[in-house]
């Protein structure tokens, strides 16, 4: 095997070359290119903030919003349209009279009360035509 020897051996040559007054300028070339530029680009902080808080917001909103809408679909589901109330009069036989009058409130009985007076001719003639009329004025009602 043959010694090696480093300080007498051939340099191969790395292939880049700088020219001889490159680090002398190399300073001064840095700086001239920093100075150039004199607008800094500033990026607000508040900015960012505002993005997310409005996001934050936005989320918010609508977490405490679908809640209150369903429960206002709920109610609105809930509420019995006359026809309902009377075919469930109608149909459950064991409620009595007494039931319907205990049932109610101050405010129903305002809201049953006749606004248009009736005239007597309709009122005579819903007497003639009636055929229960007889049965009900002469049997007594408990």
């Amino acid at each position: 095997m043959k010694n090696i020897d480093l300080t007498n051996a051939e340099k191969i040559t790395t292939g880049f070359l700088v020219s001889d007054a490159f680090f002398e300028q190399f300073s001064e070339k840095v700086l001239h290119q920093t100075t150039k530029n004199s607008t800094v680009k500033v990026i607000s902080f508040h900015k960012k903030v505002k993005k997310w808080s409005m996001s934050v917001a936005a989320i918010l909103v609508l977490t405490l919003s679908l809640p209150v809408a369903y429960h206002i679909q709920n109610n609105a589901s809930n509420e019995l349209s006359n026809d309902e109330v009377e075919h469930y009069l109608i149909h459950h036989t064991t409620l009595t009279d007494d039931d319907v009058i205990n049932a109610l409130d101050q405010k129903d009985i305002e809201q049953l009360k006749v606004s248009k007076p009736i005239e007597h001719n309709v009122i005579e003639e819903t007497l003639s035509t009636n055929s229960d009329l007889e049965y009900y004025i002469t049997n007594e009602t408990n």
